[in-house]
């Protein structure tokens, strides 16, 4: 446990230690917590089943767009997480047509990978950030995380630092969630099935002609 008030700070080097690390976690901490994802890929079907039995407060998830539309193995999974409680938007990066000299539209993409855990009331916070995507194959790379644990007072009022937006200055955990939160803000809702559907089919017919 980490002592009130301070910042721990640890390299987990693998994706598979990630995943385990995640889901102790999940498995401690799941219940009345809240959790931020934000993923490049995700197709892991046991990671996505060991988040849905926890009872968050809020489950929240930004997807790579392109990887949500024409990803199969991430479609699935995503659209299992959409119906089993888990809000999930998807974003895409800047036009990065100019790179290659306008000759059609080019889009950078969301690659961050991170997962945050945190309840306000606990005054505890988890965050995950680094290079491990949220798939079986991730196993098989060389990735690793920082994991960052915080557990901060209450202030004499009450109201926690976290939610007056009064963080110790530098926090990370704090940075997080202030980025994720205006991301999701203005990310995209992803599609029913039927329209995921259509989608992808008019993406794919998009880069065949192009």
């Amino acid at each position: 446990m980490v002592p009130e008030g301070r910042l721990e700070v640890s390299l987990i080097p693998s994706s598979v230690l990630f995943k385990q690390d995640l889901k102790l976690s999940l498995e401690e901490h799941g219940n009345g917590y809240k959790l931020y994802i934000e993923a490049y890929h995700f197709d892991d079907q046991d990671l996505a089943e060991a988040m849905q039995r926890c009872s968050f407060r809020e489950w929240l998830m930004i997807i790579d767009e392109r990887s949500f539309l024409e990803v199969p193995g991430t479609t699935s999974v995503v659209q299992w997480m959409r119906n089993n409680r888990c809000l999930v938007r998807s974003v895409k990066g800047q036009d990065m047509s100019p790179l290659y000299g306008n000759r059609r539209q080019y889009w950078g993409c969301h690659h961050s990978k991170a997962a945050c855990l945190f309840d306000l009331n606990r005054g505890h916070a988890i965050l995950w950030v680094g290079s491990c995507n949220f798939t079986r194959a991730s196993e098989f790379n060389h990735e690793m995380m920082i994991r960052l644990e915080e557990h901060f007072p209450r202030l004499e009022t009450g109201v926690h630092p976290y939610s007056q937006g009064r963080a110790a200055a530098g926090s990370a955990i704090r940075l997080f969630i202030t980025m994720f939160e205006q991301l999701f803000k203005t990310a995209n809702p992803v599609l029913s099935e039927d329209g995921l559907v259509a989608k992808a089919s008019a993406a794919r017919s998009e880069r065949a002609s192009s």
